[in-house]
């Protein structure tokens, strides 16, 4: 739900933040040129019929930084984003979060390799057994938060956990080399982008 502050205050988030919603997103022309010129393909879809995945503006937000443009917010942009009923149920919502695991994977590897964690650097099989490791952690610790504040409508901790898991049978799924060609495809992007701005200048 795109609803609420994206930061403290007026600014460039770009280095907090890191990234913007789309609902309200703006781009300047030039910038929108560049990664057409690009022909990058989106490795994170937004929601399409019954298709509930997303991350689509988080993507265009990493493309944009590692073209070297900055990101600003301002919370003096207001707009009425119409939400129908049926993306307002609980249902609705526990559906989203386990449709959303491959998103999370490839958000958290383009964060890394904007912010040059050392994680990014590792072999295929550490990186993903780390990946593996840290949801599987997660999952459980809001599994035991879940069990503690009841099994009903409304349970956050349920939500996030649903998220989680589903993020360790994604892991699970694509293996090692599956998640390594994430890694892969993104610094291709990267580098890419470096040698467009390079011929910019």
């Amino acid at each position: 739900m795109a609803i609420g502050e994206q930061g403290s205050a007026e600014g460039d988030i770009t280095t907090t933040r890191g990234k913007l919603w789309g609902a309200g997103l703006t781009i300047r022309k030039e910038a929108w040129q560049q990664i057409e010129q690009a022909g990058w393909k989106l490795l994170l879809e937004d929601r399409k019929g019954k298709l509930l995945t997303s991350g689509g503006d988080n993507e265009l937000c990493y493309w944009l930084q590692f073209l070297g443009w900055k990101l600003y917010y301002s919370p003096r942009l207001n707009l009425q984003h119409f939400m129908p009923r049926e993306r307002l149920t609980w249902r609705y919502h526990t559906k989203m979060e386990r449709a959303k695991a491959v998103t999370y994977i490839i958000d958290k590897a383009y964060s890394q390799i904007l912010s040059g964690d050392h994680r990014s650097r590792q072999g295929a099989v550490q990186k993903w057994l780390g990946a593996l490791a840290f949801a599987l952690r997660k999952s459980l610790r809001y599994l035991f938060k879940s069990a503690g504040a009841g099994w009903r409508a409304g349970n956050i901790a349920w939500l996030i956990f649903l998220g989680l898991i589903s993020q360790v049978f994604a892991m699970l799924k694509m293996g090692p080399y599956g998640h390594e060609r994430i890694y892969s495809h993104i610094r291709a992007i990267q580098s890419q982008a470096k040698a467009l701005v390079t011929t910019k200048q």
